[in-house]
C-alpha cells in the first residue's frame, strides 16, 4: 500500500482539533481537573484501542472504503451502507461544528456583521472545500504546519498561565 504521508504529518493528524480551544474552559468548569483528565484518558484510551485495532486488520486486508468493507464482509451487506450513511453523517457534522466554532472566534474581532457573515459562511466553508479536495499529500503537510500551531499555542498558554499564577 503506498502512502504518501510521512511521520510529522501523522504525528499531526493525532493533535486535537480547534474545539480544544473553544469549549476546554467550560469543561474545566464543569468537571474539574480530575474530571477532564479522566475523561481525556478514557476517551484516548478507547481511541487508541480501536485505532490499533483497525490498523491490525487494515495490514492484514489492505482495502479501500476498509470501514464499510470490514463490515461488509465480517458482518452484513446492509449494516455496511448503515456505517457507510453514519460515517459520512459524522463527518458532516464535524464540517458544520468547524464552521460554528469559527464562526464563535470570529465574535472576537470587531468586523461589521455583513463581513463576518461572509467568512464565516462563504469563506470557511469554501477552504475546508480546498483543503479536503486536495491531495492525501499536500493535505498532510497542511495538517502538519496547522498541528505545529496548534501545539505552540498550547505549549504557550500554559508557559503563560504559569507566569501569570506566579505573579
Amino acid at each position: 500500500m503506498d502512502d504518501p504521508l510521512g511521520p510529522p504529518q501523522k504525528l499531526s493528524a493525532v493533535v486535537g482539533g480547534i474545539i480544544i480551544f473553544s469549549t476546554s474552559g467550560e469543561i474545566l468548569a464543569i468537571a474539574g481537573p480530575a474530571g477532564v483528565l479522566t475523561a481525556f484518558a478514557v476517551v484516548g484510551v478507547i481511541t487508541i484501542s480501536v485505532m490499533e485495532g483497525l490498523s491490525e486488520m487494515i495490514e492484514l486486508w489492505p482495502v479501500s472504503n476498509a470501514m464499510m468493507e470490514f463490515v461488509r464482509a465480517f458482518i452484513d451487506e446492509d449494516l455496511a451502507t448503515v456505517v457507510g450513511i453514519a460515517y459520512w453523517y459524522s463527518y458532516a457534522s464535524l464540517f458544520a461544528t468547524l464552521i460554528i466554532a469559527a464562526a464563535e472566534f470570529a465574535g472576537y474581532w470587531d468586523l461589521a456583521q455583513v463581513w463576518q457573515s461572509f467568512l464565516i459562511f462563504v469563506l470557511c466553508p469554501v477552504i475546508l472545500l480546498a483543503l479536503n479536495c486536495a491531495g492525501v499529500k499536500i493535505f498532510g503537510y497542511i495538517e502538519c504546519v496547522g498541528g505545529a500551531i496548534k501545539t505552540v499555542f498550547v505549549i504557550g498558554s500554559i508557559i503563560l498561565l504559569f507566569v501569570l499564577a506566579g505573579q
